[in-house]
Protein backbone atom coordinates (compact mmCIF):
# COMPACT_ATOMS: atom_id res chain seq x y z
CA UNK A 1 0.00 0.00 0.00
CA UNK A 2 2.27 2.74 -1.26
CA UNK A 3 -0.19 4.75 -3.36
CA UNK A 4 -0.10 8.51 -2.98
CA UNK A 5 -3.70 8.85 -1.83
CA UNK A 6 -3.28 6.06 0.73
CA UNK A 7 -0.16 7.75 2.10
CA UNK A 8 -1.97 11.08 2.28
CA UNK A 9 -4.96 9.47 3.99
CA UNK A 10 -2.95 7.90 6.80
CA UNK A 11 -0.41 10.71 7.22
CA UNK A 12 -2.48 13.86 6.79
CA UNK A 13 -6.18 12.94 6.77
CA UNK A 14 -6.74 11.45 10.21
CA UNK A 15 -10.01 13.35 10.46
CA UNK A 16 -11.25 11.56 7.37
CA UNK A 17 -10.38 8.24 9.03
CA UNK A 18 -12.29 9.36 12.11
CA UNK A 19 -15.27 10.37 9.97
CA UNK A 20 -15.22 6.94 8.31
CA UNK A 21 -15.19 5.25 11.71
CA UNK A 22 -18.09 7.38 12.95
CA UNK A 23 -20.22 6.81 9.83
CA UNK A 24 -19.76 3.03 9.80
CA UNK A 25 -20.34 2.87 13.57
CA UNK A 26 -23.61 4.79 13.19
CA UNK A 27 -24.70 2.42 10.42
CA UNK A 28 -23.84 -0.51 12.68
CA UNK A 29 -25.88 1.01 15.50
CA UNK A 30 -28.78 1.34 13.07
CA UNK A 31 -28.29 -2.30 12.13
CA UNK A 32 -28.44 -3.36 15.77
CA UNK A 33 -31.93 -1.90 15.90
CA UNK A 34 -32.84 -4.72 13.49
CA UNK A 35 -30.73 -7.34 15.27
CA UNK A 36 -32.80 -10.50 15.67
CA UNK A 37 -32.58 -14.26 15.95
CA UNK A 38 -33.84 -16.73 13.38
CA UNK A 39 -36.45 -18.75 15.27
CA UNK A 40 -37.53 -21.02 12.44
CA UNK A 41 -36.39 -24.31 13.93
CA UNK A 42 -36.77 -26.27 10.71
CA UNK A 43 -34.48 -23.79 8.96
CA UNK A 44 -31.49 -25.48 10.60
CA UNK A 45 -32.19 -28.59 8.52
CA UNK A 46 -33.51 -26.95 5.37
CA UNK A 47 -31.93 -28.20 2.15
CA UNK A 48 -32.42 -27.45 -1.52
CA UNK A 49 -33.11 -31.03 -2.57
CA UNK A 50 -36.33 -32.83 -3.46
CA UNK A 51 -36.53 -34.73 -0.17
CA UNK A 52 -37.05 -31.60 1.91
CA UNK A 53 -39.65 -30.32 -0.56
CA UNK A 54 -41.59 -33.57 -0.14
CA UNK A 55 -41.45 -33.16 3.63
CA UNK A 56 -42.79 -29.60 3.33
CA UNK A 57 -45.61 -30.88 1.12
CA UNK A 58 -46.55 -33.59 3.64
CA UNK A 59 -46.61 -31.05 6.48
CA UNK A 60 -48.81 -28.77 4.39
CA UNK A 61 -51.28 -31.51 3.50
CA UNK A 62 -51.53 -32.99 6.98
CA UNK A 63 -50.01 -31.28 10.01
CA UNK A 64 -46.40 -30.92 11.20
CA UNK A 65 -45.51 -33.35 13.97
CA UNK A 66 -42.89 -30.88 15.18
CA UNK A 67 -45.60 -28.98 17.07
CA UNK A 68 -46.39 -31.81 19.49
CA UNK A 69 -45.49 -31.49 23.17
CA UNK A 70 -45.34 -34.58 25.35
CA UNK A 71 -46.40 -34.84 28.99
CA UNK A 72 -44.75 -37.75 30.81
CA UNK A 73 -46.53 -38.93 33.96
CA UNK A 74 -45.08 -41.25 36.61
CA UNK A 75 -47.40 -43.67 38.40
CA UNK A 76 -48.45 -42.56 41.90
CA UNK A 77 -48.26 -45.53 44.24
CA UNK A 78 -49.39 -48.84 42.76
CA UNK A 79 -51.64 -47.70 39.90
CA UNK A 80 -52.97 -44.77 37.89
CA UNK A 81 -56.44 -46.29 37.93
CA UNK A 82 -58.09 -45.09 41.10
CA UNK A 83 -61.03 -42.66 41.16
CA UNK A 84 -58.86 -39.94 42.76
CA UNK A 85 -55.98 -40.28 40.27
CA UNK A 86 -58.31 -40.52 37.27
CA UNK A 87 -60.14 -37.37 38.39
CA UNK A 88 -56.85 -35.48 38.67
CA UNK A 89 -55.66 -36.70 35.26
CA UNK A 90 -58.92 -35.80 33.54
CA UNK A 91 -58.83 -32.39 35.18
CA UNK A 92 -55.27 -31.94 33.84
CA UNK A 93 -56.43 -32.72 30.28
CA UNK A 94 -59.21 -30.14 30.56
CA UNK A 95 -56.79 -27.50 31.87
CA UNK A 96 -54.25 -28.14 29.10
CA UNK A 97 -56.91 -27.82 26.40
CA UNK A 98 -57.89 -24.36 27.66
CA UNK A 99 -54.79 -22.81 26.07
CA UNK A 100 -55.65 -21.03 22.80
CA UNK A 101 -52.85 -22.68 20.80
CA UNK A 102 -53.62 -26.22 22.00
CA UNK A 103 -55.83 -27.87 19.40
CA UNK A 104 -56.11 -31.29 21.05
CA UNK A 105 -54.64 -33.46 23.80
CA UNK A 106 -54.25 -37.10 22.82
CA UNK A 107 -54.42 -39.40 25.86
CA UNK A 108 -56.20 -42.47 27.16
CA UNK A 109 -59.03 -40.08 28.08
CA UNK A 110 -59.53 -38.77 24.53
CA UNK A 111 -63.02 -39.14 23.03
CA UNK A 112 -61.62 -41.21 20.16
CA UNK A 113 -60.37 -43.85 22.61
CA UNK A 114 -63.29 -46.28 22.51
CA UNK A 115 -64.03 -49.88 23.41
CA UNK A 116 -66.75 -51.78 21.54
CA UNK A 117 -68.47 -54.56 23.51
CA UNK A 118 -70.61 -54.46 21.42
CA UNK A 119 -71.65 -50.80 21.68
CA UNK A 120 -68.93 -48.13 21.76
CA UNK A 121 -68.03 -46.73 25.17
CA UNK A 122 -65.13 -44.60 26.46
CA UNK A 123 -61.92 -46.49 27.14
CA UNK A 124 -61.64 -44.70 30.49
CA UNK A 125 -64.97 -43.61 32.00
CA UNK A 126 -65.33 -40.39 34.02
CA UNK A 127 -63.92 -40.63 37.52
CA UNK A 128 -67.31 -40.11 39.15
CA UNK A 129 -68.90 -43.07 37.33
CA UNK A 130 -70.28 -45.54 39.85
CA UNK A 131 -69.75 -49.28 39.79
CA UNK A 132 -66.53 -49.20 37.75
CA UNK A 133 -64.02 -52.02 38.07
CA UNK A 134 -60.85 -49.94 37.73
CA UNK A 135 -58.57 -52.97 37.55
CA UNK A 136 -60.54 -54.10 34.50
CA UNK A 137 -60.25 -50.60 33.00
CA UNK A 138 -56.48 -50.75 33.49
CA UNK A 139 -56.33 -54.08 31.70
CA UNK A 140 -58.36 -52.71 28.78
CA UNK A 141 -56.08 -49.67 28.49
CA UNK A 142 -52.96 -51.86 28.48
CA UNK A 143 -54.37 -54.15 25.76
CA UNK A 144 -55.96 -51.41 23.63
CA UNK A 145 -54.30 -51.30 20.17
CA UNK A 146 -53.77 -47.52 20.32
CA UNK A 147 -53.02 -46.80 23.97
CA UNK A 148 -51.16 -49.96 24.95
CA UNK A 149 -47.41 -49.41 24.51
CA UNK A 150 -48.02 -45.95 23.03
CA UNK A 151 -49.78 -43.86 25.66
CA UNK A 152 -49.01 -46.12 28.61
CA UNK A 153 -46.08 -48.46 29.23
CA UNK A 154 -46.55 -52.20 29.46
CA UNK A 155 -45.76 -52.18 33.19
CA UNK A 156 -48.25 -49.33 33.73
CA UNK A 157 -45.60 -47.23 35.49
CA UNK A 158 -45.65 -44.30 33.05
CA UNK A 159 -48.30 -42.58 30.98
CA UNK A 160 -47.99 -40.07 28.16
CA UNK A 161 -50.18 -37.28 26.81
CA UNK A 162 -49.58 -35.68 23.40
CA UNK A 163 -50.39 -31.96 23.26
CA UNK A 164 -50.96 -30.87 19.67
CA UNK A 165 -50.21 -27.18 19.07
CA UNK A 166 -52.16 -25.88 16.10
CA UNK A 167 -52.41 -27.35 12.63
CA UNK A 168 -49.97 -25.04 10.83
CA UNK A 169 -46.20 -24.69 10.77
CA UNK A 170 -45.18 -22.52 13.73
CA UNK A 171 -42.11 -20.48 14.61
CA UNK A 172 -40.48 -20.88 18.00
CA UNK A 173 -41.71 -17.41 18.94
CA UNK A 174 -45.27 -18.52 18.13
CA UNK A 175 -45.39 -21.32 20.69
CA UNK A 176 -42.92 -20.04 23.29
CA UNK A 177 -45.70 -18.36 25.39
CA UNK A 178 -47.76 -21.56 25.21
CA UNK A 179 -44.82 -23.73 26.28
CA UNK A 180 -44.15 -21.42 29.24
CA UNK A 181 -47.85 -21.55 30.17
CA UNK A 182 -47.93 -25.35 29.95
CA UNK A 183 -44.88 -25.54 32.20
CA UNK A 184 -46.65 -23.39 34.78
CA UNK A 185 -49.82 -25.51 34.55
CA UNK A 186 -47.85 -28.71 35.14
CA UNK A 187 -45.94 -27.22 38.07
CA UNK A 188 -49.18 -26.22 39.81
CA UNK A 189 -50.89 -29.51 38.99
CA UNK A 190 -47.88 -31.52 40.17
CA UNK A 191 -47.91 -29.67 43.50
CA UNK A 192 -51.66 -30.22 43.95
CA UNK A 193 -51.90 -33.84 42.79
CA UNK A 194 -48.59 -35.26 43.98
CA UNK A 195 -48.17 -37.02 40.61
CA UNK A 196 -44.89 -36.47 38.79
CA UNK A 197 -45.45 -34.79 35.41
CA UNK A 198 -42.88 -33.41 32.97
CA UNK A 199 -43.20 -31.50 29.70
CA UNK A 200 -40.93 -32.54 26.85
CA UNK A 201 -40.96 -32.84 23.06
CA UNK A 202 -39.55 -30.68 20.28
CA UNK A 203 -41.29 -27.38 21.17
CA UNK A 204 -39.96 -27.19 24.78
CA UNK A 205 -36.49 -28.27 23.66
CA UNK A 206 -36.43 -25.69 20.88
CA UNK A 207 -37.66 -22.95 23.19
CA UNK A 208 -34.75 -23.64 25.54
CA UNK A 209 -32.25 -23.81 22.67
CA UNK A 210 -33.31 -20.53 21.11
CA UNK A 211 -33.51 -18.89 24.51
CA UNK A 212 -29.92 -19.97 25.16
CA UNK A 213 -28.85 -18.65 21.74
CA UNK A 214 -29.84 -15.14 22.81
CA UNK A 215 -27.84 -15.30 26.02
CA UNK A 216 -24.91 -17.24 24.53
CA UNK A 217 -24.41 -14.69 21.74
CA UNK A 218 -23.77 -11.87 24.19
CA UNK A 219 -21.89 -14.10 26.61
CA UNK A 220 -19.58 -15.23 23.82
CA UNK A 221 -19.01 -11.63 22.78
CA UNK A 222 -18.09 -10.74 26.36
CA UNK A 223 -15.87 -13.81 26.72
CA UNK A 224 -14.15 -13.07 23.42
CA UNK A 225 -13.49 -9.49 24.48
CA UNK A 226 -11.99 -10.61 27.80
CA UNK A 227 -9.73 -13.16 26.10
CA UNK A 228 -8.63 -10.57 23.54
CA UNK A 229 -7.75 -8.07 26.29
CA UNK A 230 -5.74 -10.68 28.21
CA UNK A 231 -3.83 -11.75 25.09
CA UNK A 232 -3.09 -8.17 24.09
CA UNK A 233 -1.86 -7.19 27.56
CA UNK A 234 0.28 -10.32 27.74
CA UNK A 235 1.77 -9.67 24.31
CA UNK A 236 2.45 -5.92 24.57
CA UNK A 237 2.70 -5.18 28.32
CA UNK A 238 1.44 -1.64 27.68
CA UNK A 239 -2.13 -0.41 27.86
CA UNK A 240 -1.91 1.79 24.75
CA UNK A 241 -0.63 -0.98 22.48
CA UNK A 242 -3.11 -3.48 23.91
CA UNK A 243 -5.95 -0.99 23.48
CA UNK A 244 -5.08 -0.48 19.79
CA UNK A 245 -5.20 -4.21 19.08
CA UNK A 246 -8.36 -4.93 21.07
CA UNK A 247 -10.21 -1.85 19.80
CA UNK A 248 -9.54 -2.75 16.18
CA UNK A 249 -10.78 -6.33 16.56
CA UNK A 250 -13.66 -5.40 18.87
CA UNK A 251 -14.98 -2.62 16.65
CA UNK A 252 -14.63 -4.99 13.70
CA UNK A 253 -16.89 -7.51 15.42
CA UNK A 254 -19.38 -4.74 16.24
CA UNK A 255 -19.37 -3.53 12.64
CA UNK A 256 -19.77 -7.06 11.29
CA UNK A 257 -22.83 -7.83 13.43
CA UNK A 258 -24.36 -4.40 12.90
CA UNK A 259 -23.92 -4.22 9.13
CA UNK A 260 -25.05 -7.81 8.62
CA UNK A 261 -28.15 -7.11 10.72
CA UNK A 262 -28.73 -3.99 8.63
CA UNK A 263 -29.00 -6.21 5.54
CA UNK A 264 -31.53 -8.49 7.25
CA UNK A 265 -29.25 -11.33 8.35
CA UNK A 266 -30.49 -13.11 11.49
CA UNK A 267 -28.43 -14.99 14.05
CA UNK A 268 -29.13 -18.72 14.21
CA UNK A 269 -27.74 -21.66 16.14
CA UNK A 270 -24.70 -21.92 13.84
CA UNK A 271 -23.84 -18.24 13.38
CA UNK A 272 -23.85 -17.65 17.15
CA UNK A 273 -20.06 -18.03 17.06
CA UNK A 274 -19.68 -15.23 14.48
CA UNK A 275 -18.77 -12.44 16.98
CA UNK A 276 -15.98 -14.44 18.61
CA UNK A 277 -14.79 -15.80 15.27
CA UNK A 278 -14.32 -12.38 13.67
CA UNK A 279 -12.67 -11.04 16.84
CA UNK A 280 -10.07 -13.81 16.63
CA UNK A 281 -9.51 -13.18 12.92
CA UNK A 282 -9.34 -9.42 13.38
CA UNK A 283 -7.02 -9.69 16.37
CA UNK A 284 -4.37 -11.47 14.29
CA UNK A 285 -4.19 -8.58 11.81
CA UNK A 286 -4.34 -6.01 14.60
CA UNK A 287 -1.46 -7.65 16.48
CA UNK A 288 0.71 -7.59 13.35
CA UNK A 289 0.04 -3.90 12.82
CA UNK A 290 0.60 -2.98 16.46
CA UNK A 291 3.89 -4.90 16.61
CA UNK A 292 5.12 -2.96 13.58
CA UNK A 293 3.94 0.32 15.12
CA UNK A 294 5.81 -0.53 18.30
CA UNK A 295 9.02 -1.23 16.39
CA UNK A 296 8.73 2.13 14.65
CA UNK A 297 8.12 3.95 17.92
CA UNK A 298 11.17 2.23 19.46
CA UNK A 299 13.26 3.70 16.63
CA UNK A 300 11.94 7.16 17.49
CA UNK A 301 9.46 7.54 14.61
CA UNK A 302 6.48 9.81 15.31
CA UNK A 303 3.05 8.20 15.88
CA UNK A 304 1.51 9.39 12.58
CA UNK A 305 4.35 8.05 10.48
CA UNK A 306 4.58 4.84 12.52
CA UNK A 307 0.91 4.16 11.73
CA UNK A 308 1.45 4.80 8.02
CA UNK A 309 4.57 2.62 7.85
CA UNK A 310 2.69 -0.27 9.47
CA UNK A 311 -0.06 -0.03 6.85
CA UNK A 312 2.46 0.30 4.02
CA UNK A 313 4.50 -2.71 5.09
CA UNK A 314 1.74 -5.04 6.29
CA UNK A 315 -1.47 -3.78 4.70
CA UNK A 316 -1.26 -5.91 1.56
CA UNK A 317 -0.22 -9.03 3.49
CA UNK A 318 -3.08 -8.63 5.97
CA UNK A 319 -5.49 -7.93 3.12
CA UNK A 320 -4.58 -11.15 1.34
CA UNK A 321 -4.84 -13.22 4.53
CA UNK A 322 -8.33 -11.82 5.12
CA UNK A 323 -9.33 -12.37 1.49
CA UNK A 324 -8.13 -15.98 1.50
CA UNK A 325 -9.95 -16.57 4.80
CA UNK A 326 -13.11 -15.05 3.32
CA UNK A 327 -12.76 -17.26 0.23
CA UNK A 328 -12.47 -20.31 2.49
CA UNK A 329 -15.65 -19.39 4.32
CA UNK A 330 -17.34 -18.40 1.07
CA UNK A 331 -16.78 -21.86 -0.35
CA UNK A 332 -19.39 -23.10 2.13
CA UNK A 333 -22.01 -21.09 0.23
CA UNK A 334 -22.29 -23.90 -2.34
CA UNK A 335 -23.60 -26.29 0.33
CA UNK A 336 -27.10 -27.63 -0.26
CA UNK A 337 -27.85 -27.13 3.45
CA UNK A 338 -29.16 -23.59 3.76
CA UNK A 339 -27.84 -22.92 7.26
CA UNK A 340 -24.29 -23.97 6.27
CA UNK A 341 -24.46 -21.80 3.17
CA UNK A 342 -25.60 -18.81 5.23
CA UNK A 343 -22.85 -19.46 7.78
CA UNK A 344 -20.19 -19.36 5.05
CA UNK A 345 -21.50 -16.13 3.55
CA UNK A 346 -21.88 -14.30 6.87
CA UNK A 347 -18.41 -15.36 8.05
CA UNK A 348 -16.85 -14.31 4.73
CA UNK A 349 -18.50 -10.89 4.85
CA UNK A 350 -17.73 -10.55 8.57
CA UNK A 351 -14.05 -11.30 7.94
CA UNK A 352 -13.77 -8.57 5.31
CA UNK A 353 -15.64 -6.04 7.47
CA UNK A 354 -13.35 -6.81 10.41
CA UNK A 355 -10.27 -6.33 8.23
CA UNK A 356 -11.60 -2.93 7.16
CA UNK A 357 -12.10 -2.00 10.82
CA UNK A 358 -8.58 -3.06 11.75
CA UNK A 359 -6.81 -1.13 8.97
CA UNK A 360 -8.85 1.98 9.77
CA UNK A 361 -9.16 1.94 13.57
CA UNK A 362 -5.68 0.75 14.56
CA UNK A 363 -3.72 3.31 12.46
CA UNK A 364 -6.06 6.11 13.54
CA UNK A 365 -5.59 5.26 17.22
CA UNK A 366 -1.83 4.97 16.69
CA UNK A 367 -1.72 8.44 15.15
CA UNK A 368 -3.48 10.11 18.10
CA UNK A 369 -1.56 11.70 20.92
CA UNK A 370 -3.73 10.12 23.61
CA UNK A 371 -3.20 6.50 22.55
CA UNK A 372 -0.34 6.42 20.05
CA UNK A 373 1.62 9.09 21.88
CA UNK A 374 1.18 7.32 25.22
CA UNK A 375 3.72 4.69 24.20
CA UNK A 376 7.18 6.24 24.38
CA UNK A 377 9.09 3.43 22.69
CA UNK A 378 10.32 1.49 25.71
CA UNK A 379 10.60 -2.26 25.22
CA UNK A 380 10.35 -4.69 28.12
CA UNK A 381 13.03 -7.30 28.76
CA UNK A 382 10.71 -10.21 27.95
CA UNK A 383 9.90 -8.59 24.59
CA UNK A 384 13.61 -8.48 23.78
CA UNK A 385 13.93 -12.15 24.73
CA UNK A 386 10.95 -13.02 22.55
CA UNK A 387 12.46 -11.12 19.64
CA UNK A 388 15.80 -12.86 20.11
CA UNK A 389 14.07 -16.25 20.14
CA UNK A 390 12.09 -15.36 17.01
CA UNK A 391 15.25 -14.38 15.13
CA UNK A 392 17.01 -17.60 16.16
CA UNK A 393 13.98 -19.66 15.18
CA UNK A 394 13.75 -17.99 11.76
CA UNK A 395 17.48 -18.50 11.15
CA UNK A 396 17.16 -22.20 12.03
CA UNK A 397 14.20 -22.70 9.69
CA UNK A 398 15.99 -20.97 6.81
CA UNK A 399 19.24 -22.86 7.38
CA UNK A 400 17.54 -26.27 7.32
CA UNK A 401 14.69 -25.32 5.03
CA UNK A 402 14.92 -28.41 2.81
CA UNK A 403 14.88 -30.77 5.78
CA UNK A 404 11.91 -28.94 7.30
CA UNK A 405 10.13 -28.97 3.94
CA UNK A 406 10.67 -32.72 3.58
CA UNK A 407 9.41 -33.47 7.09
CA UNK A 408 6.26 -31.43 6.64
CA UNK A 409 5.66 -32.90 3.17
CA UNK A 410 5.79 -36.39 4.69
CA UNK A 411 3.48 -35.25 7.49
CA UNK A 412 1.06 -33.81 4.92
CA UNK A 413 1.00 -37.08 2.96
CA UNK A 414 0.36 -39.05 6.16
CA UNK A 415 -2.48 -36.72 7.16
CA UNK A 416 -3.99 -36.98 3.67
CA UNK A 417 -3.97 -40.79 3.81
CA UNK A 418 -5.54 -40.65 7.26
CA UNK A 419 -8.25 -38.30 6.02
CA UNK A 420 -9.16 -40.66 3.18
CA UNK A 421 -10.01 -43.32 5.76
CA UNK A 422 -12.63 -41.17 7.48
CA UNK A 423 -16.26 -42.20 7.13
CA UNK A 424 -19.32 -39.97 7.59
Amino acid sequence: MNSGWVRTLYLHRQRLLLLTIVIITLLSLLGFQRFSFDNEARGLFRTNDETFEQLEEIFEQFRPDENDCLVILKRPGDTFFTPASIAQLQQLVSTLEEDELVSHVVSVFSPEMLVCDPLPRPLVPPADTSGVDWSNVEEEVLTHPISGGNLITADSKSMMMVIQLGNQDLLVSDYQPTVDHLQQVLRRWRADSGIEAYLTGLPPVRVEIFRSIKTDTFNLMLAGACVAVCIALLAFRHWALAFMAVAGAGIGSFWALGLLSLTGVKINLITTILPVLVVVIGLTDAVHLVFDIRESRVRGIKPERAAWLAVRRLGVACAFTSITTAIGFGSLSVSSIEVISQFGITCAVGTLITFLAVVVVVPWLASTGIVGGAYQGRVSRDSLCLKKFSVSYADFILKYRFVVLGLFAAFLIWMTLTTLQLHP
